[in-house]
């Protein structure tokens, strides 16, 4: 019985430790590239609330164009009057300015709802964890406390 004990103890450590620790880093990892994709909108989004205001010359913007690999050049926008925006699946929209910003902010209200179940989440998983553990120590009393007896 000791010995059943024991074994069990040894199942939970390890479910805790191969299974809900490797789900919740998973989880934080996900989350994490959400919270990318929802700076990279939001920076999107002010750039573009810029040019609508005017904040750029009339002559074109000048701009640096990631190829790969962190290799840039330069390039320069000649009519900054339409913005192609990702709409998910490696497909991209042009929208003219004044179009993209809701559909931006919509996206944004979309990543932020995602990351905010992911937050969910990890609590839930983190609180498996922790109930687990903190059981731990009681099974084990219990089996010292039975073979006193």
């Amino acid at each position: 019985m000791d010995f059943d004990r024991s074994r069990k103890v040894e199942e939970v450590e390890c479910f805790i430790n191969d299974v809900l620790k490797e789900d919740l880093r998973k989880v934080y990892e996900n989350r994490e590239k959400i919270h990318g994709k929802i700076r990279d909108y939001v920076l999107l989004k002010d750039t573009v609330q810029n040019i609508i205001d005017g904040k750029f010359p009339e002559d074109g913007l000048k701009t640096k164009i990631d190829i790969g690999c962190n290799f840039y050049v330069q390039g320069n926008v000649t009519d900054p009057s339409t913005v192609f925006v990702h709409i998910g699946y490696g497909f991209f929209l042009e929208f003219p300015l004044r179009d993209a910003v809701p559909f931006i902010n919509k996206r944004i209200n979309y990543l932020s709802d995602l990351a905010n179940k992911d937050s969910k989440s990890c609590a839930t998983i983190k609180a498996y964890i922790k109930v687990l553990q903190e059981s731990l120590p009681h099974v084990q009393d219990a089996s010292e406390k039975q073979r006193k007896l």
